[in-house]
């Protein structure tokens, strides 16, 4: 997770930032993991996000993960952790363009890259 992001849940939950997250060993500018309990979010309650509307970027793309691989290359992977992968429609480019331009606008306000 982006450190603002991090910053934002802990003023919405009123919960310490090391009670959600652990730091992470990616590179920058995503500086924390979020806490998992039983192998799920913490704030998974049932099959509802607690904090859905503050959820942080890494999220809203699950199961999908954005990586960086030239200065303006870029290549959306799939997580091992998803029991859905290769079970629904196959996505199209459009889509993954629209989540490309919001990483990007989002990381244009913190001055970050997605490496």
């Amino acid at each position: 997770m982006l450190e603002r992001e991090v910053e934002q849940i802990s003023d919405i939950t009123n919960l310490k930032p090391e009670e959600f997250s652990t730091p992470a060993s990616r590179s920058e500018p995503y500086r924390y993991k979020m806490r998992k309990q039983d192998g799920k979010c913490i704030f998974l309650k049932g099959a509802d996000c607690q904090i859905y509307n503050h959820r942080p970027l890494l999220c809203r793309f699950f199961p999908f993960c954005l990586e960086q691989l030239g200065a303006e290359s870029f290549e959306f992977n799939s997580s091992e952790e998803c029991p859905g992968i290769g079970l629904g429609k196959v996505i199209e480019e459009e889509i993954f363009m629209v989540m490309l331009n919001e990483a990007l606008n989002v990381l244009k306000n913190i001055g970050g890259s997605i490496t």
